[in-house]
């Protein structure tokens, strides 16, 4: 159940089934360097060559921590880190949608200057106000409320199970899952910058995740 107060969405979380807590290790990654990031504008875009030892160097270190399972987002960048690391890892890439990018609407494919000559309402909002978005895209609540949708699943998929988790996103979904996983509600402002090559690791020893490293491979 969730309440939205225009600031913030309090969370009562009730999960569908009882989960069994046993300990997690969460590897929260974003998606190597990817073409967008030097390209002056918005969208999705394959991995630039950075991005793709960024993405060799993950794999090489998570095949060392004996993983269980990978999730990543169905965009190119997401897919391209995660198939690097599942064959390393020697397994199979569960993709989902809610760990997708934001869908921009009409900013999809523009320049950063045109978005700026035709948004800069809307950009001064950014990621500070739950209901921004651009036409027809998705809100920052949106993309909120898929990724704690996605993290109640995914506990309730290792109810009683001992895992490592590695999940393959973008910076905003990305941001959403560890306030998600730490019961953190939605904040006007983004506290985690993840940009590509940054990774997350939460533990979990009884109910409550904790944040237990963060950086740049």
């Amino acid at each position: 159940m969730t309440e939205n107060t225009g600031d913030k969405i309090e969370i009562g979380v009730q999960q569908t089934h009882p989960v069994v807590v046993t300990p997690i290790t969460l590897y929260l990654i974003r998606h190597g360097t990817d073409i967008t990031e030097f390209a002056e504008r918005f969208g999705d875009d394959r991995l630039t060559t950075d991005g793709v030892a960024q993405a060799q160097q993950f794999a090489s270190y998570l095949a060392g921590e004996k993983i269980t399972r990978i999730y990543s987002s169905p965009n190119q960048p997401a897919m391209e880190t995660a198939e690097i690391i599942a064959q390393q890892c020697d397994l199979e890439i569960k993709q989902d949608s809610r760990l997708a990018a934001r869908a921009l609407g009409e900013a999809d494919g523009k320049s950063y200057h045109r978005v700026r000559l035709a948004y800069p309402h809307l950009l001064q909002k950014s990621t500070f106000d739950i209901d921004w978005k651009f036409p027809g895209g998705e809100s920052n609540g949106d993309v909120f409320m898929r990724s704690l949708s996605f993290a109640k699943e995914m506990l309730e998929k290792s109810s009683g199970k001992i895992e490592r988790i590695a999940v393959i996103s973008h910076s905003m979904v990305l941001n959403y899952l560890l306030y998600n996983f730490q019961g953190i509600g939605f904040q006007n402002g983004l506290f985690y910058i993840m940009h590509g090559g940054c990774y997350a690791i939460l533990k979990r020893s009884h109910r409550q995740f904790q944040l237990y490293e963060m950086g740049e491979i």
